[in-house]
């Protein structure tokens, strides 16, 4: 079987008007290095910040699968 996480992204502590890009792919930064993840998926701007978080990681730490929806 598969485990299946889908976290929500919080907005920074100044609010959803200061929260910028970097704030998600932070948040999504420390899930991912929280433990191995088999595939990682983004739809819209989880897309992106999956695909931006992904690249930030050595690549012995990244998922095997990325799946960007639109």
């Amino acid at each position: 079987g598969w485990r299946v996480e889908a976290p929500d992204f919080e907005p920074c502590d100044e609010g959803l008007a200061a929260t910028r890009l970097e704030h998600y792919v932070a948040q999504a930064l420390d899930a991912l290095r929280a433990g191995p993840i088999d595939a990682l998926v983004g739809a819209s701007l989880g897309g992106l910040v999956a695909a931006a978080a992904v690249t930030r990681l050595p690549e012995v730490g990244r998922p095997r699968g990325l799946v960007l929806v639109n």
